[in-house]
């Protein structure tokens, strides 16, 4: 150990005379000649204290004591960098930009929900007044309500972390209260297939073909009788048959089609598709009833930007 410490000493000693007579040490140009001598004498001082440590002195370093002595940054929660931000408020500015850039019109139904149910449990709409802490308690009020531990992880505190991490690249708000929160769940028990069994499956359609109109509009009453065929015939979700326009179907050479379009409401995949119509809900008089209706929404009547756009 005492040969390593001399041994320091006759590198830096080198290392100093090259320096003193314009010979540079090697990783260093000319122009960074002194950063060369900052790092020689550093090393000197390491090889002082080496040297010490060698011959058993561990006393403190008296030119460390000429540093000032290091303290870790306090890092504190600053003021809201908006004042006057509502929780409301920040759905709808988010909304703006989220419905130009795609987003659908059922998250933001989710999203918003989730925020009127946080402005409940605090008594307050004041987003510069949210805490971490609030945000816990609101996940425990929720839990404790009723709703399931995945609702609440995948839909409110998600919900919750898009709007708030939104307000903080937008300069609404300095902090993200709900950041880092999450709820560890688990895998619930599956007691039956996630789909309907041939013998449910059959008895749906059987009261779809029979079902006679009541009270209901004559639109809804269409629904009942013609979705559930539709989606056993083409595979499609409820609310794509549902939002099905009459211009959605049409005749190619020997086959009829439906388009599912992101222009009629939401698509799951956002993309648009051709489905051709089985012959069987064809001959139980489906296209009759295209033929009879006017030109727009075959089962549903939006109102404006329910299905995010504005009827015409």
């Amino acid at each position: 150990m005492l040969e390593t410490a001399k041994g320091c000493h006759r590198l830096v000693g080198q290392r100093v005379d090259q320096h003193a007579t314009g010979n540079n040490p090697v990783g260093y140009s000319s122009r960074t000649s002194h950063v060369a001598g900052q790092d020689i004498r550093l090393q000197a001082i390491d090889c002082v204290v080496g040297e010490k440590n060698v011959e058993g002195d561990y006393s403190d370093d008296s030119k460390a004591k000429r540093f000032p002595k290091w303290e870790a940054p306090s890092r504190s929660v600053s003021a809201p960098i908006a004042s006057g931000v509502s929780l409301k408020g920040l759905v709808e500015e988010w909304w703006k930009e989220a419905k130009a850039a795609g987003r659908k019109p059922s998250t933001y139904e989710s999203y918003r929900n989730t925020v009127a149910k946080l402005v409940v449990v605090l008594k307050h709409d004041n987003a510069s007044s949210v805490t971490p802490e609030d945000i816990v308690r609101f996940k425990d009020v929720r839990i404790e309500s009723g709703v399931s531990p995945k609702t609440v992880k995948d839909s409110d505190l998600a919900g919750l972390k898009t709007i708030f991490g939104w307000a903080v690249m937008n300069r609404r708000m300095s902090i993200n209260p709900a950041e880092g929160l999450t709820i560890k769940t688990s895998k619930p028990r599956k007691l039956r297939a996630k789909g309907f069994s041939d013998k449910e499956a059959i008895l749906i359609l059987k009261h779809a073909k029979t079902c006679k109109a009541g009270g209901e509009a004559p639109k809804l009453a269409a629904a009942k009788r013609w979705v559930p065929w539709l989606c056993a015939f083409t595979g499609a979700r409820v609310g794509e048959m549902l939002q099905l326009r009459k211009q959605d179907v049409r005749r190619e050479g020997k086959h009829w089609i439906v388009h599912v379009t992101p222009e009629a409401g939401p698509v799951k995949t956002d993309e648009a598709r051709d489905v051709v119509l089985h012959p069987q809900i064809i001959e139980s008089g489906f296209l009759d009833y295209v033929k009879a209706s006017n030109a727009g929404h075959l089962f549903i009547s939006p109102s404006v930007d329910e299905l995010g756009f504005a009827r015409r």
